[in-house]
């Protein structure tokens, strides 16, 4: 790579790493913040998505009262 050196690394030798350096838990702490977020996000869109459903419900709802 244009004369610097570069390392190709195997997944379980840098799994192995982290967990030397930062503690055995350390890889399934990170995986479950990472489903927790992606739980949320989903969360926060239904949760804006409901919000546009229930206004749209209320706009037809006053029309046929209308």
């Amino acid at each position: 790579m244009h004369g610097n050196p570069w390392f190709r690394l195997l997944r379980h030798e840098v799994e192995s790493f982290v967990r030397d350096k930062s503690g055995q838990d350390h890889p399934h702490k990170k995986k479950l913040q990472k489903e927790l977020a992606d739980l949320n996000k989903e969360a926060r869109s239904l949760t804006t998505r409901l919000k546009a459903i229930e206004r749209r419900r209320v706009e037809l709802m006053k029309e046929l009262d209308g």
